[in-house]
């Protein structure tokens, strides 16, 4: 054993699949791949940088001709950082591709679960479902245990569909409000459940398997679409659950319109009760996020936005001031108001509605209605769409929201009360010997021992106490400010003198100062 001679060192020039950090060493030379390739071909570039997920290549182009190209770059990009490309996919035919066309009817059947966990049809250029769902046995039949469902179960079972995009939304909220009873009825995870929700969710993952049957447009833009879409984003919410839906609406070369299905999410209300308003709030403010989303990945630019609600309250809260409100209103108003205009909210009749179909759930055979098409009026022109009405009762609702500022008063107590005195002399002079205590403690002379005070300091002057029955008069007004503004002592011509105290002409000729 030579023990003297240096180690030799071993590099690996592959990643080593199942070690930890292979996932990332594998995304990080991709990047660098990418980055080193940005002079050459920006535009295969900026794709690996932004369109990959995990080993798939997710792109979308407007010509086959721009798509053979971009292919081509990617292929050169990829072979130069040492990647091999397996194939491509396409809904229109590339040149190159019917040489491998063994090969790509084997990655199709491959990759029908993997791009985001949804199918893709490239012949119809249409997204689909596909459930592998194992229903168990109806707890009638035999009562095998292990054919029957448990929390864990359910849950595995809703969990199996991945759904990004969320058209499926409608039908998985069900499930979620499912869930939602069972944690709220407290049974554990491993517990059986009882037969009523046996059958419930037996017939509910049966319907789950209907999804195998729902397709929708992959392309966001239809043939002879002219000009811009715009962008319409809906928000709902009810008892048990809230969400937003999201479409865009283009204008066709013949005049008509058409409409497409973009996106949509939903959310179990809490469990802690709180009002429907609120949670039409709460549903705005999920809508302005879908929306900021939606703007960050979006290749296209809307001509305008428009968000709707069916809630009066929640769009009288949207256009306010939300300072004016308790914290829980105030702060998503601000979150809303930071993200959208209040301007671009609309009201929509809760019929017209599409986000009812997400708050309150949709059976699978539904999805391709109203929910895949859009409302019925998007079809049609801005000005024939539903117009906004007042709807009664909102006021005191809002007013309930508002933040209530008390206000306190303290009242001041006089140092000398008038009224214990019957003499004007005596008063005037108590009040002089309290200004002149007064003084004192401001200027800071208060002297603690009589042997060295002036006997002249300890008597009123003249103009000591014409100052204290000054302060007396000026007291006394202090309540005729308005009075004399408002000209109710017009007759006496009144007006203030270099004391600022009243006085009337009549008086003042008298030699009197007091109004």
């Amino acid at each position: 054993m030579q023990t003297d001679r240096k180690p030799d060192v071993y590099i690996m020039k592959v990643v080593t699949f199942g070690d930890k950090p292979a996932p990332a060493m594998a995304q990080l030379a991709l990047r660098m791949t990418a980055e080193a390739a940005e002079a050459t071909h920006p535009k295969a570039a900026q794709v690996l940088k932004e369109s990959v997920y995990m080993d798939d290549i997710c792109d979308s182009v407007r010509e086959a001709s721009e798509a053979e190209q971009l292919t081509s770059e990617i292929d050169q990009v990829l072979q130069e950082g040492g990647f091999k490309v397996k194939g491509w996919t396409s809904n229109e035919a590339l040149k190159g591709e019917s040489k491998k066309e063994g090969e790509t009817r084997i990655l199709e059947a491959a990759l029908e679960d993997k791009v985001l966990g949804i199918a893709w049809d490239n012949q119809q250029d249409m997204f689909f479902y596909k459930v592998k769902e194992t229903v168990p046995s109806s707890p009638n039949d035999g009562k095998n245990e292990e054919s029957l469902l448990t929390k864990r179960k359910v849950l595995s079972r809703i969990a199996r569909i991945f759904d990004p995009i969320g058209f499926a939304a409608p039908v998985l909220v069900r499930a979620k409000i499912g869930m939602q009873q069972l944690w709220q009825r407290g049974y554990d995870w491993d517990e059986l459940l009882p037969s009523d929700q046996q059958k419930w969710w037996v017939t509910f993952l049966k319907e789950m398997q209907d999804l195998n049957n729902v397709k929708y447009e992959r392309c966001l833009t239809p043939p002879m679409a002219i000009g811009q879409p715009t962008l319409c984003i809906f928000a709902d919410a009810s008892e048990v659950a809230f969400g937003v839906c999201v479409y865009l609406q283009w204008k066709l070369e013949d005049g008509k319109y058409a409409v497409r299905f973009v996106l949509a999410k939903s959310r179990v209300a809490p469990l802690k009760k709180i009002t429907v308003p609120r949670l039409e709030l709460q549903a705005a403010v999920m809508a302005a996020r879908v929306y900021t989303t939606v703007m960050k990945e979006l290749r296209l630019q809307p001509e305008s936005v428009i968000f709707m609600t069916d809630s009066m309250i929640a769009l009288s809260w949207i256009r306010s001031e939300g300072r004016r409100f308790k914290p829980f209103v105030a702060a998503r108003i601000g979150e809303i108001q930071s993200h959208t205009n209040p301007a671009q909210w609309k009201y929509v009749p809760g019929e017209l509605n599409p986000a009812d179909d997400v708050s309150r759930g949709l059976p699978v055979k539904k999805l391709s209605e109203r929910w895949k098409q859009g409302p019925a009026f998007l079809y049609r022109p801005k000005e024939e769409w539903p117009s906004e009405k007042a709807v009664p009762d909102t006021e005191t609702e809002v007013e309930s929201e508002r933040r209530k500022i008390n206000h306190i008063s303290a009242k001041q107590n006089d140092v000398i009360d008038v009224k214990k005195f019957s003499s004007w002399r005596k008063l005037i002079r108590v009040t002089a010997y309290v200004l002149k205590f007064v003084e004192k403690l401001k200027a800071a002379r208060w002297i603690r021992s009589d042997d060295n005070v002036d006997p002249d300091e300890r008597c009123l002057s003249t103009a000591q106490l014409q100052k204290a029955e000054r302060f007396l008069i000026k007291e006394a007004q202090s309540t005729l400010h308005q009075r004399v503004k408002n000209g109710d002592f017009k007759t006496l011509s009144p007006f203030v003198d270099k004391g600022g105290n009243y006085q009337s002409r009549w008086t003042a000729r008298q030699g009197s100062d007091i109004l």
